[in-house]
């Protein structure tokens, strides 16, 4: 049963600070300066949320509560709880961190406005996603939440807090399966097949009432990283790969003295996070106008999740240097035990010498003496990047939508069996297109 929760309630404050008429319980959007969210998807993806400016709560047995509700309405002491908690994870993921979120929910035009999804036990948050109203798709020609999509979002999934896994995901998916809500199903079109996130996730969802249509399956380049010691990468380039860095470094250093560093001090990393703009905008990005710089928003995002995750010592960067110009860069982002490539910049004047290739190489090279604690880092890249010669490793995703009302399970079903009548259709009749550029809606 679903039930409106039009305010707060009297109570003294906890630790998070909760409390009626205080700054804590004002929503995001009257202290932090959220716009009117901008809907462009199409004609159908632009009507208000069935959420939009309200909030939906859900209780089961006393002690847990389930919200679904618009970003701008989340209260100051749930932001401190999400916070706590993406100090605290099963599985990192920074773009779910709220150091992300909330700057591309703000400054980027194009997302559609953010659903979050809580899960609190005894007043703890335990889970949370980040979700998006979607009205129909081709994989589920319904009405289905889906995974909160930026331009700048590489990986799908939930935030747990570690020994609350089942708990939290049981809430979840018991509170989909509810009727009550206008939701047939839900979607992650980005799911990490290694993740510990996503085979928990898919073990909960056979104790439910689910069913699950897996799409495509990609992969794309990652370091398996020891604490301490260089990875192995020099032994999986080939004789031709290795004789071209070779020669790419010379040429680098005709120009002047070369190095590489990672920069992980909070102090410092201001003047690398400019450097990478401009290198980002230097580039093919800059030509296609999709770097960062190419439009306000995303110089705004950028700078404001830098600042919110720099804070938080959730960044560093690996650097090409000739002298005391930065000629190659790379961001990362902190969650977990892992490492996000988020951002790559080069400049091209030095392209003779292959400063992007240097950079990768260099950073696998040393990114398991130099990031402590990281056990993986995932290179954030296209299937077939340039990466994929210099990291040996993969990381596997795949789309996973899982309905949850009888409703869904029938349209789910047409969806296998058109399919299955495709699958024996002649091969030179099928358009294919690669994971990350298909459209959904």
């Amino acid at each position: 049963m679903i039930q409106m929760d039009d305010g707060c309630q009297m109570q003294p404050p906890d630790r998070f600070g909760r409390s009626c008429g205080r700054e804590e319980c004002l929503p995001l959007n009257e202290t932090l300066g959220f716009h009117e969210p901008v809907r462009h998807r199409n004609d159908e993806t632009t009507r208000d949320s069935p959420l939009e400016g309200r909030r939906a709560g859900w209780r089961r047995g006393g002690d847990v509560t389930v919200r679904l509700e618009p970003l701008t309405a989340l209260e100051h002491w749930m932001l401190s709880a999400w916070e706590e908690l993406d100090d605290d994870l099963v599985s990192g993921n920074p773009f779910l961190s709220p150091g992300f979120v909330i700057p591309a929910a703000r400054r980027l035009s194009g997302p559609c406005p953010p659903l979050v999804l809580t899960i609190e036990q005894s007043g703890d948050l335990i889970g949370l996603g980040v979700f998006e109203d979607c009205p129909r798709s081709r994989r589920l020609p319904l009405r289905h939440l889906r995974s909160w999509r930026t331009p700048h979002s590489y990986q799908d999934g939930l935030l747990l807090r570690p020994g609350c896994e089942q708990t939290a995901l049981q809430e979840f998916w018991t509170f989909l399966s509810q009727s009550g809500h206008v939701w047939h199903g839900v979607e992650f079109p980005r799911m990490p097949e290694d993740d510990p996130v996503t085979s928990q996730l898919h073990r909960a969802s056979r104790e439910s009432s689910t069913r699950l249509l897996k799409g495509t399956c990609w992969q794309r380049a990652s370091l398996q990283l020891n604490s301490g010691r260089e990875c192995d990468v020099v032994e999986h380039l080939s004789i031709r790969r290795a004789r071209s860095l070779r020669r790419g470094w010379r040429q680098l250093e005709r120009s002047g003295e070369v190095s590489f560093r990672f920069v992980n001090d909070p102090e410092q990393t201001v003047q690398s996070m400019e450097a990478l703009l401009v290198l980002e905008n230097m580039g093919w990005k800059g030509e296609q106008s999709t770097s960062l710089l190419a439009h306000s928003s995303g110089e705004l995002f950028y700078r404001e999740m830098f600042s919110q995750l720099n804070s938080r010592g959730r960044i560093a960067f690996s650097e090409i240097r000739i002298g005391d110009d930065v000629v190659a860069s790379l961001i990362h982002l902190f969650s977990g035990e892992t490492s996000f490539a988020f951002k790559l910049g080069w400049n091209p004047q030095y392209e003779r010498g292959a400063p992007g290739f240097q950079l990768m190489f260099h950073t696998a090279l040393q990114a398991g003496k130099r990031l402590e604690g990281m056990t993986l880092m995932d290179s954030c890249s296209q299937p077939g990047s340039f990466i994929e010669h210099l990291w040996p490793h993969r990381r596997t995703f795949c789309s996973r939508l899982y309905s949850t009302s009888r409703l869904g399970h029938s349209a789910l079903a047409l969806v296998k069996g058109a399919r299955w009548f495709r699958s024996y259709l002649p091969i030179g009749s099928r358009v294919r297109t690669a994971p990350e550029q298909r459209e959904d809606v």
